[in-house]
C-alpha cells in the first residue's frame, strides 16, 4: 500500500511537471507564431513571394503546398518561421536582384513587412488583455492597494518612521495607485533616496528615505511589502492552532492589540510576545459572521538560522538559510547562547541537532560572513513562534482597461531596457529563456487567467525586443531599410551578412550570461527544500569546546 501511495505522488508530480512544460510550450508558441503571421500576411500583401510557413522547427513531419507556400508541420513543436524567397544570395544573384524576393521590394515595403510581426504581438496582448477585461484575473487583494502590510527590521523605511498600515501616495512626487507603481517608481530610478508621501489615520506625511541596491536581484528596493489579508487555509492536526480553536477559513484580525496587515508583522509580534499570553482576533464566516478573541500562550520557537558563511562547518553539517534549530541531543534551542552551552556541555561528543527546514523566514539583506567569534559560521537569531496552520491571502478579480494593460507591459519592458543601459538595474534582474519558461509554469500553477495574462504581457515584451535596431531582429531590417533609403543604393549582402554574424555571437552571449543566472536562481530554489521537513544533523563538538558569541572567549571550530 505504501508503495502504491508514493508512486502515485510521483506520477502526479511527473504530470505536474509535464503539464507545465507543454505550458510554457504552448505560451511561447503562441507569442512567436502570431509574430511570423504578421510577416507572413504583409509579406504576401506586398509582393514578397512566401516559401514556407512551418509550426515548429527541424525536419518537416506533414504539410501542404497552396501556390508558393509549404504550410507545414516540423519535428520540434516549439514556435514557428517563416521563410521568405530571396533572403539569400541564389545562382550568383544578389538578394535584391532576385524577383518576388524580400530584398528586392523597395525599403518602405520590408519595413512595413519587418513591423508588421511586433504590431501582430501587440495585437496579440491587446486582445488577451480584453478577454481578461472582461472575465477578470484573480489577484491578491493587497497589491492592488499602495498600503504597507511589513517592513522588513533593517529596511530605510522603517528606520525612517513608517508603519504598517500606512498608505503611499505618492513616490518622487508620481501618484502611486498599485502596489507595482512603487515598486516601478523606486527600482527604475537612479537615485539613491526616495521621497514618500504617505498617508496616517488621515494625516499626510512626507520623507526621504534612503534606496538600497539588492545585489541579489538587480534593481533598488524600499524592502517593503503590501498588505495582505491573512486567510487559515489548513490547521494541523495536534498543533496550537488546533487547540486554540484555529478553524480553516478563518480571516486573521488582531494579534496582542495590533492590527494584522501582513505575516511577517504576524510572526515579529509573536517574536517579541515569546511566553507571554496573547489575544488573537478572528473573524469566521458562519451563517451570522462573527468576531472571535482565541487566548494562548506564544510557545519557544528554536533557534533560527539566517545565513550560513560558503565553506563553514556549519554548511558543511548541511545547516542552511531558513533552518530553525528546534533541539540539541533532547533540549530545546531558544537562544545561541543556549546551545553554546549544551555544545559545550558535549564537548568531544556528537550531538544531533533537529532542525525544521524553511521555518525561519530570511528575507532581507544577508550579511556576508557570520558575526565574529562564531565558529560555527552561522548567522544566529531567535526563530519565530509557529502555531501550526497553513496561510494564504484574500484575492479580488482584476478588471484592468486592455490599451491600459498593453500600454504599461509596453512601458514596463522599455524603462527595463533604459535601466539595463543607464546601469541603474543590472542583468542580475533579467531573466533568460529558462527564467522565462519557469514564470510561464509558475503562472499556470496559479490560475489560467494568471497564465493567459503572462502570455498577453509576454508578447508586449516580445514586440519591445524586436524592435530594436539590432541586426538579427526586425528591428536591424528596419535600420538597414534606413539606411538603404538614405544612400538609394542597396547594403551589400556580405557586409550584412558580416553584422548579422556579429551581433548574433553577442546575442547569444547575453544569452548565455542570462541563463546563468537562470540556471543559479532556479539551483538556489531547489536547495531549499519544502517548509517543515524535518532533519536531523549530526555535529562533532570539539573537547576544546566552541564559541558561538563574541563575548565568550574563543576556542576551537567544530569538527565535521
Amino acid at each position: 500500500m505504501i508503495l502504491i501511495v508514493v508512486a502515485a505522488v510521483s506520477a502526479a508530480q511527473v504530470l505536474k511537471i509535464v503539464l507545465m512544460v507543454l505550458a510554457a510550450i504552448i505560451a511561447l508558441s503562441v507569442v512567436i507564431i502570431a509574430h511570423e503571421l504578421g510577416h507572413f500576411f504583409t509579406a504576401r500583401r506586398n509582393g514578397v513571394k512566401v516559401e514556407a510557413f512551418s509550426v515548429g522547427f527541424g525536419p518537416r513531419l506533414w504539410g501542404v503546398k497552396k501556390g508558393e507556400t509549404d504550410y507545414r508541420i516540423s519535428l520540434l513543436l516549439f514556435g514557428g518561421y517563416v521563410r521568405m524567397k530571396g533572403m539569400e544570395s541564389e545562382q550568383g544573384k544578389e538578394p535584391h536582384e532576385i524577383e518576388g524576393g524580400f530584398f528586392a521590394a523597395k525599403p518602405g515595403r520590408r519595413s512595413l513587412i519587418a513591423v508588421a510581426g511586433p504590431a501582430m504581438n501587440i495585437l496579440l496582448a491587446l486582445a488577451v488583455f480584453t478577454l481578461l477585461w472582461f472575465t477578470g484575473r484573480k489577484v491578491p487583494r493587497g497589491v492592488l492597494t499602495t498600503t504597507i502590510g511589513y517592513l522588513e527590521e533593517a529596511s530605510p523605511a522603517r528606520k525612517a518612521g513608517f508603519l504598517p498600515g500606512d498608505t503611499i501616495l505618492e513616490v518622487n512626487g508620481q501618484t502611486v495607485h498599485e502596489w507595482k507603481d512603487i515598486l516601478g517608481a523606486v527600482a527604475f530610478s537612479a537615485a539613491n533616496t526616495a521621497e514618500l508621501t504617505v498617508k496616517r489615520n488621515g494625516v499626510t506625511v512626507r520623507k526621504t528615505v534612503s534606496v538600497e541596491l539588492d545585489k541579489e536581484v538587480g534593481y533598488r528596493d524600499l524592502r517593503i511589502y503590501p498588505r495582505m489579508d491573512l486567510i487559515v487555509s489548513e490547521v494541523e492536526e495536534g498543533s496550537l492552532a488546533k487547540k486554540v480553536g484555529l478553524r480553516k477559513g478563518d480571516r486573521l484580525r488582531r494579534l496582542a492589540g495590533e492590527r494584522l496587515y501582513h505575516i511577517g508583522q504576524f510572526r515579529e509580534i509573536l517574536r517579541t510576545n515569546i511566553g507571554k499570553q496573547v489575544d488573537l482576533l478572528v473573524s469566521r464566516e458562519t451563517r451570522r459572521p462573527r468576531e472571535l478573541p482565541l487566548s494562548f500562550a506564544v510557545p519557544a520557537p528554536g533557534l533560527g538560522v539566517k545565513f550560513v558563511t560558503k565553506g563553514s562547518p556549519a554548511q558543511k553539517v548541511g545547516l542552511r538559510a531558513g533552518d530553525l534549530i528546534v533541539t540539541a541531543g533532547s533540549e530545546k534551542i531558544p537562544t545561541a547562547g543556549a546551545l553554546e552551552d549544551i555544545l559545550n556541555q558535549n564537548a568531544g561528543k556528537v550531538i544531533k541537532l533537529k532542525v525544521e527546514r524553511g521555518q525561519h523566514p530570511t528575507t532581507g539583506h544577508k550579511p556576508r560572513e557570520a558575526p565574529e567569534h562564531n565558529l560555527l559560521g552561522a548567522h544566529l537569531e531567535v526563530g519565530f513562534p509557529t502555531l501550526g496552520f497553513v496561510w494564504d491571502v484574500a484575492y479580488e478579480d482584476k478588471k484592468e482597461n486592455p490599451f491600459s494593460a498593453t500600454y504599461s507591459a509596453v512601458r514596463n519592458v522599455v524603462l527595463t531596457l533604459k535601466a539595463l543601459i543607464t546601469r541603474t538595474v543590472s542583468t542580475k534582474g533579467i531573466s533568460g529563456p529558462v527564467g522565462i519558461v519557469g514564470m510561464i509554469a509558475k503562472s499556470i500553477s496559479i490560475s489560467i487567467t494568471t497564465f493567459l495574462y503572462f502570455i498577453g504581457f509576454l508578447s508586449a515584451n516580445f514586440a519591445v525586443i524586436n524592435l530594436l535596431p539590432i541586426p538579427i531582429v526586425d528591428g536591424g531590417h528596419i535600420m538597414f531599410c534606413a539606411i538603404e533609403k538614405v544612400r538609394r543604393k542597396p547594403i551589400r549582402q556580405k557586409t550584412m551578412t558580416a553584422l548579422v554574424n556579429v551581433f548574433f555571437v553577442l546575442i547569444l552571449a547575453f544569452f548565455l550570461f542570462v541563463t546563468r543566472n537562470d540556471i543559479v536562481r532556479f539551483f538556489k530554489g531547489r536547495s531549499q527544500e519544502g517548509p517543515g521537513k524535518k532533519r536531523e544533523i549530526s555535529l562533532k563538538v570539539p573537547a576544546a569546546g566552541v564559541s558561538l558569541s563574541a563575548d565568550r572567549g574563543q576556542t576551537s571550530p567544530p569538527e565535521t
